[in-house]
């Protein structure tokens, strides 16, 4: 599916949830919808995202990408194409062994 939207309904955390038609929440705790790609007209960016993946692909000219990189609201880091985007790849923030009894 894909739907146009304004960039001001980007920023309401509402907005995957009023964009899926009739999407219902089948997981408890589940926020909406997961969306995969989003992109402005002039293709100028895209997010990627993906239900399986530890994290969010922001790419877009090096000017953006600097700044997304310096930017301390953010945990960034530059990839590569190679690079493993799993939750075993995430060597910032690795998983933790099972908690004894849990």
């Amino acid at each position: 599916m894909v739907v146009q939207l304004e960039l001001d309904e980007l920023a309401d955390p509402t907005w995957p949830q009023r964009t899926v038609l009739g999407w219902e929440c089948s997981r408890p705790g589940q926020e909406g919808p997961y969306t995969s790609l989003i992109w402005p007209e002039d293709h100028a960016w895209v997010v990627a995202s993906e239900e399986d993946w530890d994290s969010t692909i922001v790419a877009g000219s090096r000017t953006l990408v600097d700044e997304i990189l310096a930017d301390d609201r953010y945990e960034a880091f530059e990839v590569d194409e190679g690079d493993d985007l799993s939750w075993d790849g995430d060597l910032l923030n690795p998983r933790q062994p099972p908690r004894p009894g849990s």
